[in-house]
C-alpha cells in the first residue's frame, strides 16, 4: 500500500474517530439515556456519519489524485482504514466512557434492556445472569470482539463504495 494513500486513511479514519468521541460526548451530556440501543438521534447521526463520510473521503482522494486511474483496491483500502480506525477509536471511548467515566451507564443499559429481557428469560436466563451478561457486555474483550464482528460490515461496505466508484468512472 502506498504511503499516501495510508496516510490519508489514517488521518481521515481519526476525523471520523474524533467526531464520533465528539458526538458522544454531545450526547451523553445533554442526555445519557441518548446512547442506549435503540433508534433515536445518536443512532442516526453516527450511522449517518459511518456511511456518509467514506464516500466524501473517496471522492475527495479521487480528486486529489485526478491524474492517477485508480484501482478497486487502492479504493477499498481507504474506505475499509476509515472505518476501521473510527470505530476502533469509538469502541476505545466506549470503554472509557462506560468502565472509568460513569459506571451507572452499565447500570442504565441493563435496566433498558430489562425492558427487553423477555426473550432471555423464555430461553432459560435467570435474572441475575442475564444482569451479569449484561454488566459483562462492556468489558475489554467483549467490545474487542464487537469490532472484530463490525469489521465485516465494514469491509462489504467498502467493497460496495469502491466497485460503484471504480464503475462510475469507467462510465
Amino acid at each position: 500500500m502506498q504511503k499516501e494513500l495510508r496516510n490519508y486513511a489514517f488521518r481521515n479514519g481519526c476525523y471520523l474517530g474524533v467526531l464520533f468521541i465528539f458526538l458522544t460526548i454531545i450526547f451523553y451530556l445533554f442526555d445519557s439515556n441518548a446512547l442506549l440501543p435503540e433508534i433515536n438521534m445518536y443512532s442516526v447521526f453516527f450511522y449517518g456519519f459511518l456511511l456518509i463520510f467514506p464516500i466524501f473521503s473517496i471522492k475527495r482522494f479521487k480528486l486529489i489524485l485526478s491524474i492517477q486511474q485508480h484501482s478497486f483496491k487502492e479504493l477499498f483500502s481507504i474506505g475499509f482504514l476509515i472505518l476501521a480506525l473510527s470505530l476502533f477509536i469509538s469502541m476505545l471511548q466506549t470503554i472509557v466512557l462506560y468502565n472509568v467515566i460513569d459506571q451507572t451507564l452499565i447500570s442504565d443499559y441493563v435496566e433498558f434492556m430489562n425492558t427487553k429481557r423477555d426473550i432471555y428469560l423464555y430461553s432459560g436466563y435467570t435474572h441475575e445472569a442475564y444482569r451479569e451478561m449484561l454488566s459483562h457486555s462492556f468489558s475489554v474483550k467483549v467490545q474487542f470482539q464487537s469490532y472484530v464482528f463490525s469489521l465485516i460490515p465494514c469491509t462489504l461496505y467498502s467493497a460496495v463504495i469502491s466497485l460503484l466508484m471504480k464503475k462510475r468512472n469507467k462510465s
